[in-house]
């Protein structure tokens, strides 16, 4: 049961997190991202863990508002065009509009987000960032 609470939180982690690097695409520095958007615009969060071959469904707009307000701060980089293909989650997002987002994520602060990698580099509370340690 401990396990599968620690999962949960981590996931739930991943996330936030995920979101943040979607929303953060538009933004006018392409070498340092920040996030910035509506909760109310995104309908439905999915996430694909490979390792434990599972997918956990997030809609509760209750939720989404909480992720989008704790993510708000997160700043990403560009990283060197090195890393491994070891990917170990995909976050689907699913827009009002009809419109999807595929992300891919791996736990060393890398994730991709249309075919372009990028890094995390800022935490709030070193919470995020603990996980990856």
């Amino acid at each position: 049961m401990k396990k599968i609470n620690t999962i949960s939180v981590i996931i739930l982690m991943l996330i936030m997190l995920l979101y943040s690097v979607s929303i953060i695409i538009s933004c006018s520095k392409p070498d340092k991202l920040k996030g910035d958007i509506e909760y109310n615009e995104l309908e439905k969060l999915e996430i694909i863990d490979e390792a434990e071959d599972s997918i956990i469904t997030i809609i509760d707009k209750d939720k989404l508002k909480k992720i989008n307000e704790y993510i708000s701060n997160f700043e990403f980089d560009i990283p060197p065009n090195t890393y491994t293909k070891t990917w170990t989650y995909i976050l689907i997002l699913y827009r009002h509009n009809g419109s999807e987002l595929v992300i891919t994520f791996r736990g060393d602060n890398l994730c991709v987000i249309n075919k372009r990698l990028y890094s995390i580099s800022n935490y709030q509370d070193g919470f995020i960032k603990s996980f990856y340690d």
